[in-house]
């Protein structure tokens, strides 16, 4: 019987990165000082079709749209979405954080689409030289339809996570995952030839 158990905590461990995840979301203090538990599930990210692991690093021009998520969801009930920054300036002086770059409430099973678009996707802009920042995503699943937010349009930072889902009676979050982003070399290149091409055209 104990065989078994531990071959059945090694398979959910394997299949849905669950039990990796979950360590992962402590390991990088995610948990409990921005959220009092971790996800239940996996969320599937996938960037230009590349999955990104949960924990892992992610070039900022990978991130530049919207990714496409998958999770394990139930097509009979709603679910709202959250992304938000965690490290924003930095991890030790996070005066913005959570900075919130991504809200989607009402989403209808796995239907990004069916969901109330509260705040539009924003790509992750870490401060270069200033170490990566954790972006996190999370699932939540409604017991009701959320009729007013009260979140503006430019009220991004100092978003109150918790508070949000106390008030409107979010249960999990019930899948999740989150990734570092940093500016390497290539990236300040980048990005520094896109202003000057700004300022000649």
């Amino acid at each position: 019987m104990k065989i078994f158990r531990a071959f059945l905590i090694a398979a959910v461990c394997v299949v849905g990165y669950r039990c990796d995840c979950k360590d992962k979301f402590k390991k990088s203090e995610i948990v409990p000082a921005i959220i009092p538990n971790a996800p239940d599930m996996a969320l599937e990210i996938l960037y230009n079709n590349q999955s990104i692991v949960c924990g892992s690093n992610v070039s900022v021009s990978l991130t530049m749209n919207a990714p496409l998520l998958k999770f394990n969801c139930d097509g009979s009930k709603i679910y709202t979405l959250v992304m938000i920054d965690v490290d924003s300036l930095t991890k030790e002086f996070n005066i913005f954080s959570p900075y919130r770059h991504w809200l989607i409430t009402d989403i209808l099973g796995c239907n990004m689409k069916s969901g109330k678009l509260q705040s539009t996707y924003m790509q992750p802009n870490p401060t270069p030289g200033l170490g990566p920042h954790r972006y996190i995503m999370l699932i939540y699943e409604q017991t009701s339809p959320i009729n007013n937010t009260q979140v503006g349009v430019l009220d991004r930072a100092r978003f109150d996570l918790n508070g949000f889902v106390k008030t409107n009676d979010l249960q999990g979050p019930v899948a999740g995952n989150f990734f570092y982003v940093g500016f390497s070399l290539i990236d300040v290149i980048k990005k520094s030839l896109e202003k000057l091409k700004k300022l000649l055209l």
